[in-house]
């Protein structure tokens, strides 16, 4: 008897799908991913390809739909061949779609789109963003790597990068991942989580796959094409400082009143700081938004005191968590959401505190919700940091009932929008990326900075693998622009409290405490500030700053914004050295960073990385010109040292 196929093929991309075993094969550009599966989780069964009786429902040039059933319910899959423009090139490019359906109404837990049966030889580069803020960048596929993504996924061989990408929005979380193995990609595996019940049909986000020999054009253009069309304009880059880094949990008015009357004495930090932001301490507990005993004279006047030197103020939030120890936990279960047994239970745990999650399907705790906010705005705050966003999916039933749990933060920041009103910005913190854009003016896109080396480092990584997002989907956050350290400050207590000192178990051992940051990699973490072309948040305890430090953060707050640097060595290396930013027409800065502990020589191209001749090259810290050709600049560069190069045009480049 013959077999069953199903077959696509146009240009690049060839697709053959065999109905005997519903397994299928795909080939697109030098990519071939064999093997493959779909199917289905119910709970307490896994229902795989070949338990499906698979035919072919419709076929044309550039499209198939097979469908598989068993038990009364069914898997379709229908794949696409489309062709994607970047910039000038047309790209081909595949998308799956799965939809299930059934006779009756029954729970489902997941859909696998697609999962590898065959070992694929691995790629020489992964490029992963994953559920939350905390991307492995791109890292060499060596032995041991696993990686798991929401939204996009890139694989790199031989100059040529397979994309695998999701919607950003998603009611259904989805998500890709897989591990290198002995020189091969292993259990790779597409999936989108539904966890519901009493469900008849579901579409799953399609799953998209490309083949690109321009990669950061690739993900500018996947950004620009999940712009929703009711998005709201963009907004300038917010400028500000925020209490969190130095103080902590333990804000109070004092603190906040000394760093305030320092910046609006201060000609050049009092033009450009536009928001004093008070950061988590300042609330009794998370859920029971009323102010400590620190701040004796309330909110409302705090408010007063920021607006009456001229500045604009924030407040951070954690509105999806209610902790164990408040009113709300105690007296006000309706507004819980609960676990499987239908009881409240802990969705939230971050430094050693623990909490509920707020149910926001429920009437009582959006109107709670709303009531906080519009009380917080009419005082007078314009800027909302929301925070632990994420962890308002940890429970399971919600109004009593499971539901697609990519909404439940867009319904929060729908909520908290219409409270505070367009105008007021809104910073999103572990914010979910499914949530998709237009509700926040701004995302924080890397971990938590700390004024140490290990720091800086590991979020540059972070910085790198979300440029594109920036401008295009919201305003990027890389967290706080600090500088404190022995050269930069003259504080006798920078060593009296450790950010880590408080989570430290009696069991556990820990290492020595690292270094404050060195003046160069002070300049270093400043830079990268500056090459986001995003949020500038100061953070330090500024009265404490010595003038080194102080006119570090006055450079920093009154240059140009720029565009957002592109990473030029994103899919070429785990820690991304060279980024080339677009300040305006007529200038550009690129920054350079040394990374090891020795000295490095370097040597640039400027006309070849940029595309344009170059009137000018100066040191932006120094303002020193550099004496050399365009077309060859050579740099020393100290350990952990970046080149911060001012370039100023006199023209584009003639072909």
């Amino acid at each position: 008897m013959a077999r069953k196929i199903g077959l696509l093929r146009l240009r690049d991309v060839t697709l053959e799908f065999d109905c005997d075993g519903g397994e299928f094969a795909l080939t697109i550009g030098e990519f071939i991913l064999s093997g493959l599966r779909a199917g289905m989780e119910l709970p307490g069964r896994v229902i795989g390809a070949d338990e499906l009786r698979w035919q072919v429902v419709s076929q044309s040039d550039a499209a198939l739909t097979v469908a598989g059933r068993t038990d009364g319910l069914s898997l379709q899959l229908s794949f696409q061949i489309s062709c994607h423009c970047v910039v000038e090139s047309k790209i081909p490019a595949l998308s799956l779609t799965a939809a299930v359906s059934a006779d009756a109404p029954f729970s489902l837990e997941r859909v696998v789109l697609l999962q590898g049966a065959a070992p694929v030889a691995a790629p020489e580069w992964v490029y992963s963003i994953s559920q939350r803020n905390f991307p492995i960048g791109s890292v060499r596929a060596s032995d041991g790597l696993s990686f798991k993504s929401r939204c996009v996924t890139g694989w790199t061989r031989a100059g040529q990068t397979l994309f695998l990408t999701f919607p950003l929005r998603q009611s259904l979380p989805c998500a890709l991942g897989g591990k290198i193995e002995g020189g091969h990609l292993v259990e790779l595996q597409a999936e989108c989580a539904v966890g519901m019940d009493e469900v008849t049909e579901i579409v799953a986000p399609p799953l998209s796959l490309c083949v690109t020999d321009a990669p950061h054009d690739y993900l500018e253009a996947y950004a620009d094409g999940q712009r929703e069309e009711t998005m709201p304009p963009l907004t300038p880059r917010p400028v500000g400082w925020n209490s969190w880094d130095y103080i902590r949990d333990i804000v109070s008015e004092e603190y906040i009143l000394k760093n305030l009357d320092l910046i609006a004495a201060d000609p050049v930090l009092s033009k450009h700081i536009e928001y004093i932001v008070v950061d988590s301490g300042w609330e009794h507990r998370y859920g029971e938004w009323e102010p400590t005993y620190r701040f004796p004279h309330g909110m409302e006047w705090l408010v007063q005191q920021i607006t009456d030197r001229g500045f604009n103020a924030g407040l951070w939030f954690a509105p999806c968590i209610i902790e164990n120890c408040t009113i709300n936990a105690n007296w006000n279960p309706q507004l819980l959401a609960r676990g499987r047994s239908g009881l409240p239970c802990q969705a939230f745990q971050c430094m050693l505190r623990y909490g509920f999650a707020l149910d926001i399907k429920k009437p009582e705790a959006r109107q709670w919700l709303h009531e906080v906010f519009a009380r917080y705005r009419a005082m007078g705050f314009t800027y909302f940091k929301t925070d632990f966003l994420w962890q308002i999916a940890n429970a399971v039933l919600y109004d009593g009932k499971r539901v697609p749990k990519g909404d439940l933060v867009r319904e929060v920041l729908s909520i908290v929008r219409e409270a505070v009103g367009p105008e007021c910005h809104i910073l999103g913190c572990n914010y979910p990326w499914e949530t998709g854009c237009g509700l926040i003016n701004s995302n924080r896109v890397s971990g938590d900075i700390a004024p140490y080396w290990n720091t800086v480092k590991r979020n540059a990584v972070w910085l790198a693998a979300k440029w594109w997002t920036h401008n295009r989907l919201w305003c990027n956050d890389p967290d706080f622009t600090i500088c404190r350290g022995p050269e930069t400050s003259d504080d006798p207590d920078i060593d009296r409290m450790h950010a880590g000192d408080i989570y430290r178990l009696p069991d556990v051992e820990h290492g020595s405490r690292e270094p404050y940051l060195s003046l160069a990699e002070a300049k270093t973490l400043l830079s990268l500030v500056l090459l986001t072309g995003g949020s500038v948040m100061l953070s330090d305890n500024l009265p404490r700053l010595n003038e080194t430090g102080l006119d570090l953060l006055r450079k920093v707050v009154s240059a140009a914004p720029g565009r957002h640097a592109r990473p030029v060595d994103l899919f070429c290396s785990e820690q991304p050295s060279l980024w080339v930013q677009e300040v305006t027409d007529e200038q550009m800065r690129i920054g350079l960073t040394n990374w090891s502990d020795e000295k490095a020589a370097r040597t640039l191209d400027l006309a070849e990385l940029t595309g344009r001749s170059w009137q000018r090259v100066s040191d932006f810290w120094t303002g020193e010109e550099i004496a050399s050709s365009p077309t060859d600049l050579a740099l020393e560069l100290a350990p952990h040292e970046t080149k911060l190069l001012v370039l100023v045009s006199e023209g584009p480049l003639r072909g």
